[in-house]
């Protein structure tokens, strides 16, 4: 953030997608999250931040959040982790399981279009849980 700041000028605008929070819904998702590799593991990611630590950290660095748009509510989640069993599942080196993650996908494929516009008609309202956020910063200073 830092080299971000100091190419921008003042009272410049940047939005930043962030996500947050992690909460999961479906236990299955959770289980396969949890046993196969998947892009967090091999990115190695290291903290999940929280709506609150986010803001602390975007006005420790200089930026004023003037907006914030929370996303990924529980359309959002449930459509992020039914698409996700399926590509974890295809992204597997064994070929039983790309197979299986191909079936899933057409399966769901439907209900994961509609949970997509549904969370698009509905957004995540601040004081519920959501998993991402569009932060409007301006530089301060």
């Amino acid at each position: 953030m830092k080299e971000i700041k100091r190419v921008m000028a003042i009272d410049a605008q940047l939005g930043l997608y962030v996500p947050l929070h992690q909460y999961q819904e479906f236990f299955l998702y959770k289980w396969v999250f949890e046993h196969f590799t998947n892009y967090e593991r091999h990115m190695g990611r290291k903290h999940i931040f929280s709506h609150s630590e986010m803001n602390a950290y975007l006005n420790e660095a200089g930026f004023e959040v003037t907006d914030f748009m929370p996303t990924y509510g529980w359309f959002g989640r449930w459509s992020h982790e039914l698409l996700s069993i399926g590509n974890i599942l295809i992204s597997q080196s064994h070929f039983g399981y790309k197979i299986l993650g191909i079936i899933w996908l057409f399966q769901f494929i439907g209900v994961i279009l509609i949970l997509n516009l549904l969370e698009y008609l509905i957004p995540a309202k601040l004081e519920a849980r959501f998993n991402g956020g569009l932060f409007q910063l301006k530089n301060i200073n």
